[in-house]
């Protein structure tokens, strides 16, 4: 590629939060220090994708930085950690993304989250959205690479003061789905349960306030935290199957991230009972539920009618139906992509502790589309 010409930072961003003016928290003391610094923000979707990467790193090639700040919420950290690797080894992403990895380290990355939720700051994970066997589709594909993993991360939580309702509960319903689906990974430890019991404890407590009353400083504190220990928790022990699942109504539906998980979570939660039993009433306790006297399955159970109220409360569908555009005829489509997509089958063969058989992937679905929950299988 030819020697490089360094200008300084390249910050990565995406209109609203520009609009905002929070670049300016990390644009002026650079530029003071005596840095060029160059914004970019034109093409960074809700959801990025290969053409949205693509472009921006051909946009931001022609700024040379030697350093990526990403600036934004999970979809711009996710974005920058490729745009990182693409603007030192070149390529087209599809030259690496069947392999999820890349040969060697690009540009250094110091990420600046803005929401709190996807933890992207603290993980090794970028998801975006590829094409799928279905051209009409684009599939949640994603690199999962140590290089990746941002060299420095600054959680400030006044950047997410203010942050819409919406925007907060959705975001927190990622960070409680990555600590409750971490909590029983085959890869769990009590170090990592610790983290994840701990986190659910505070997102129970914090993020209805968060919700509420958006300036409440403690709440953005405690949230911001949470999606942090959220973030090293699936880094350490992995995603279990709410992602998974979450990964294919998102892909699917095109609802946004939250939702997707919402959905996802206590189905495959009751998924679990058979094999976590002990893990959910650990679930149950952090959320604050009293289990004393009752049987393990009884405990997980708890957790589960748990999670879902905590849902129902901050106004997310419980069930598939509910999306837009849902149609019981697209079960089977889904039901044969939570069994074999391969987008979907490494979370089984590295992080799940139940093989995801064809039947078990048509039960769950099944029982998703109506919400229902209450009977282990």
């Amino acid at each position: 590629m030819g020697q490089r010409k360094v200008c300084g930072f390249g910050i990565i961003t995406d209109k609203g939060v520009l609009d905002t003016g929070m670049i300016e928290k990390a644009r002026k003391p650079l530029e003071a220090a005596g840095f060029k610094v160059e914004v970019w923000h034109q093409a960074v979707p809700g959801e990025p994708t290969i053409e949205s990467i693509e472009q921006a790193v051909e946009e931001t090639r022609n700024v040379n930085p030697g350093v990526v700040i990403a600036f934004g919420g999970g979809s711009v950290l996710d974005s920058s950690k490729i745009i990182a690797q693409q603007l030192a080894l070149g390529g087209k992403i599809m030259d690496y993304l069947p392999q999820v990895s890349w040969p060697k380290k690009g540009l250094p990355i110091l990420a600046i989250p803005t929401t709190a939720g996807t933890g992207s700051e603290t993980t090794a994970f970028a998801v975006l959205g590829a094409p799928g066997a279905d051209s009409k589709v684009l599939v949640k594909a994603f690199f999962c690479d140590p290089k990746i993993v941002p060299d420095v991360a600054l959680v400030d939580p006044m950047l997410t003061v203010g942050m819409p309702a919406s925007l907060t509960a959705a975001t927190g319903v990622d960070a409680l789905t990555h600590v409750v689906g971490a909590s029983y990974t085959k890869l769990a430890n009590p170090y990592t349960r610790g983290m994840c019991l701990h986190a659910i404890e505070n997102i129970v407590k914090y993020l209805p306030i968060a919700v509420a009353h958006p300036n409440n400083l403690e709440a953005r504190v405690q949230m911001a935290y949470a999606s942090y220990v959220g973030g090293a928790s699936i880094q350490l022990a992995g995603a279990a199957e709410d992602h998974a699942f979450g990964h294919v109504l998102g892909s699917f539906f095109h609802c946004q991230h939250g939702i997707a998980c919402a959905i996802a979570l206590p189905s495959t939660m009751e998924y679990n009972v058979l094999l976590n039993t002990k893990e959910l009433g650990d679930v149950a306790k952090a959320m604050g539920e009293n289990i004393t006297g009752l049987t393990a399955r009884e405990a997980a159970f708890k957790a589960i009618y748990a999670v879902r109220t905590f849902l129902g409360d901050l106004g997310f569908p419980i069930a598939i139906k509910d999306l837009k555009g849902a149609n019981r005829d697209d079960l089977p489509t889904i039901i044969d992509w939570m069994h074999e997509s391969p987008w979907i089958t490494p979370f089984y063969q590295v992080w799940t502790k139940r093989v995801m058989s064809k039947a078990n992937a048509e039960k769950l679905v099944m029982r998703a589309w109506d919400g229902e929950v209450g009977t282990a299988y």
